[in-house]
This record gives C-alpha cells, structure tokens and sequence, in this order.
C-alpha cells in the first residue's frame, strides 16, 4: 500500500471546500434541499437515508472545524494534541508542510482524528477542552454582545477600571443558556444518527429511516453545530465583539496599541543610537539617525498609500467597515515594523554586551 500523502489531501480539501462555507451553511442548505423534496415527494423511500448520509458529513465537517480552531489558537489546546500519538505522526513531507505553513498543526490533526461515531467526537473535546464535554454543552451559553463602554474600557486612559479585563466580560448569568432541552437526549439523538448513518452507507439500506425521524436528526444536527460553534468561538475570542461598530472599535484599538508600540521602540531604538554615536565619537550626529528618520517617514506614507489602496479596492464600504479596514492595514504594517525594531535594538545591546565582556 502506498504512503498516503497527507499533505495533498488536506490541499484539496481546502480548495474544495474553502473556509468561508461552515458547517452551519452547509447544513443549512441540506435542510432546505430536504424541505423541497418533502414538498414533492412525501412518501416514505430512499431519499431520507441519503439525507441522512449527508447530515453525518456535516456533523464531521463541524468537528473538524472546531479540532482545527482549538489547536491553531495555541495553548493549552496545541499542548494536549500529544494525547493524540497513536493517530498524530510526522513524516520529512508533513514536517516541512508545516514549517512552510503550507498546512497548520490544526489542519493536520483535525485531517487524521477519527470522528465517525458520537464516542470518538466526545472524546476528542474532552481532551481538547479539559473537562467532559457532557458538561461543557449543559453550561454552554448564548454569545451577548458586549457593549461599548466595555470595548473602550482603559483606552487612552479613559474609562479606566480597576476590574481584571475576564470581568469586563458578560457574567453568565447574563447569558441564556444554549438551547438545549437535554444533553443526553441530544447525545443519544445523535448517536442515533451515526449509526443510521452507517447502516444506510455500509449496508445499502435505505428504508428504514423515515422522514420523520430525519426531521429530529435536523433538529439534533442543528443544535449541535451551533453549541459546538459557539463553545469554540466563546473559549477562543472570549468577549469579542461580532456586529460591525464592536469589531471596528476593536480594530481600531488594536491598531492604536501597535502603533504606540512602534513608536516607543522608535524612540528607544533613536536613544540608543544617539548613545552609540556619542561612544564611539564624541557627538550626537550620527549618520544611523539620519538615516533611521528618513525611514520613519517613508513609512508613515507608505502606510497611509497601502490604506487608499485598500480602500480603492475594496470599493464602496460602510464606515465600520473603512474604519475597520484602515485599523487592520496600520496594524498589519506596525506589527511587521515592530518586529524590525525589536531586531535592531536587540543587535545594537547584543554588540554592547560583546564590547564590555572584551573590556572586561
């Protein structure tokens, strides 16, 4: 049997399937492919197993997803994939895929992990999540937006508060509750659902579902994917806002905080070589400051020329959405500044420290 290159097949998935079709969208035009068919065909036959068939694919497809989500946002979920040895192993291929980021670690295990039962889908989050997962879907709840004074809180030294940031966040019992009558119910309805699955798959028997029972599956799919969606979405970007002005106050606070951190490490890094120059010669001419101001201003138009084009790009936006377009390009652009700082400043005490051990 030949080696199964696992690297092209999570390639072609993404190209198939790409990220912007959740689960949630597929399911939903499943449900609304099966409404049309019930409208013309009502009467008991194959079609409801088929359904079926598709129903399961989209319950895998959710679950991926989510493995995927936890294990690329980091720790502690990157820490806990070591529980998965027995199905995770690396070859020269995947290794050199992932350095390449051609694929992420959550690409690659959410691609091997099995999770055609409820069993192995209960014991993937169990592990993932550190606790059982029973529980984790029973203290599920409904996202609420935060509100604004909340997503200003201690900007610019405004709205300060004393309260650690996990406060800011709504308390739960502010929050309903998922809408899930009964775990267990939901788990056994599922349950029920691989196994029709597979019967129907395996053994070609396509009459024993009937259209009534694969409404409850729907109900059951459904519920499942939106818990399973928001329990990732709460656990990952707690207290992220999802309506257009939240997300843009957030990118434009995010774009603040990086900026003042650019300039900081500008400063910085003109200190030191003004006390370079005056070590090394006597004055604080240094031609490295000339040129270091000439480079911040190119930068800052520079900047400002990549936010126009984004902005001709894109076209006609809401002002949320400029707003928040121009945030993400200032910041994209001082994160990768920051990080040439930080190489500079590092290299120029590196040097120094070399200097004084040779003196000493």
């Amino acid at each position: 049997m030949s080696k199964r290159d696992l690297v092209s097949e999570i390639e072609a998935k993404k190209l198939r399937f790409p990220l912007y079709y959740p689960a949630s969208f597929r399911l939903f035009y499943l449900h609304d492919s099966f409404t049309e068919y019930k409208k013309t065909s009502p009467q008991r036959g194959p079609i409801p197993s088929l359904f079926v068939i598709g129903l399961a694919a989209c319950l895998e497809v959710a679950t991926r997803d989510a493995i995927r989500k936890l294990i690329d946002h980091g720790s502690p979920f990157i820490d806990r994939i070591s529980q998965f040895k027995d199905v995770v192993r690396l070859d020269v291929d995947v290794g050199r895929a992932l350095q390449d980021r051609k694929i992420s670690f959550g690409d690659l295990v959410s691609h091997l992990l099995p999770v055609s039962t409820l069993e192995q889908i209960y014991s993937h989050f169990s592990i993932l999540l550190g606790a059982d997962f029973r529980q984790v879907l029973t203290d599920a709840r409904e996202f609420v937006e935060p509100s604004i004074s909340q997503l200003l809180g201690g900007e610019d030294g405004e709205n300060e508060t004393e309260e650690p940031e996990s406060e800011l966040e709504p308390n739960d019992s502010d929050r309903p509750l998922l809408p899930i009558a009964d775990v267990e119910d939901l788990m056994a309805n599922l349950g029920h659902l691989f196994r029709a699955r597979h019967i129907a798959a395996h053994e070609a028997d396509f009459v024993s579902i009937s259209s009534d029972a694969l409404h409850g599956f729907f109900r059951s799919a459904e519920v499942f994917v939106h818990a399973l969606d928001e329990i990732v979405s709460q656990t990952i970007e707690p207290n992220v806002p999802r309506n257009a002005v939240g997300i843009a106050l957030v990118a434009s606070k995010e774009a603040s905080k990086a900026h003042q951190e650019m300039k900081e490490l500008e400063a910085k890094l003109l200190e030191l070589f003004a006390q370079q120059e005056i070590i090394m010669t006597g004055t604080d001419e240094a031609s490295e400051i000339t040129a270091f101001k000439a480079a911040q201003e190119a930068f800052e138009k520079h900047v400002d020329a990549e936010v126009a084009f984004e902005l001709a790009r894109v076209g006609t936006i809401s002002g949320n959405g400029m707003r928040m377009l121009e945030a993400q390009t200032l910041k994209d652009f001082c994160d990768f500044r920051i990080k040439r700082l930080r190489q500079a400043i590092e290299s120029i005490e590196a040097s120094w420290e070399i200097e004084n051990g040779d003196r000493n």
